[in-house]
């Protein structure tokens, strides 16, 4: 039966995944089909914190719940880096080039834009849509935890003023070596043992929930926003 918005790390889930033996068989990271930009991704984000963190766990394409007031019931998650310098989250963006800024909006809001030669496009903001992600991971887990935007096409060019959690690949090694750093200065490194029960926590609820409810979920969400406008 379904549980229903688990905080990972109840006793009895910690129990049972110390308590599994070494050789029993290891928990697999969740494989969904993936566009091509997220694999190149998830490929080299693990080739960046495997060279600093060897006992990584890389996890992609996981599908969590989200609290209950959350506007969708749950999130999906590119890629997660379970390590030693806590949890780091990356949202994928796929464009192959172009020139990536934001407006002001009126309201405040941040009206993220591309220019990849042939014209202007919007993109959804990428940092607000992974905030309600990252409160829920820093509310589930005590440990640090980190949220970024990973823009893999190789002719991307961000504007001096985006924030520093928006990141290309040449800027992947600095990351990983930033994140021990700080690790290490606040003396927070976690310990291998706790690193695979963390992952494994994650592993477990995200088994709970699958990509065509989460799909699912995503349309019941738009559907209602479309209500509304059709209504006012």
């Amino acid at each position: 039966m379904k549980q229903e918005r688990t905080a990972f790390f109840s006793a009895s889930m910690v129990k049972r995944i110390l308590d599994k033996k070494s050789s029993a068989s290891k928990t697999t990271e969740k494989a969904t089909q993936k566009f091509s930009a997220e694999d190149i991704g998830f490929e080299n984000i693990q080739k960046a914190f495997k060279k600093i963190f060897p006992e990584a766990r890389f996890l992609k394409n996981v599908i969590l719940p989200m609290e209950e007031d959350s506007l969708v019931k749950t999130a999906e998650y590119d890629v997660m880096v379970v390590c030693a310098a806590g949890i780091h989250i990356f949202e994928i963006k796929g464009h192959p080039k172009g020139k990536v800024w934001y407006d002001k909006g009126d309201n405040g809001t941040r009206l993220w834009k591309i220019n990849n030669g042939s014209g202007i496009t919007e993109i959804h903001d990428p940092i607000c849509q992974g905030l309600g992600k990252l409160n829920y991971i820093r509310k589930s887990v005590q440990c640090f935890s980190k949220y970024y935007v990973y823009f893999t096409g190789d002719e991307i060019e961000l504007e001096p003023t985006i924030p520093a959690t928006v990141v290309t690949t040449d800027e992947l090694a600095y990351v990983s070596r930033l994140a021990y750093s700080d690790a290490k200065f606040r003396k927070s490194l976690v310990k291998k043992e706790e690193v695979d029960v963390i992952a494994d926590a994650i592993l477990e609820i995200s088994s709970q929930y699958t990509m065509a409810e989460h799909i699912s979920n995503c349309r019941e969400f738009h559907g209602q926003k479309q209500d509304k406008h059709g209504a006012t």
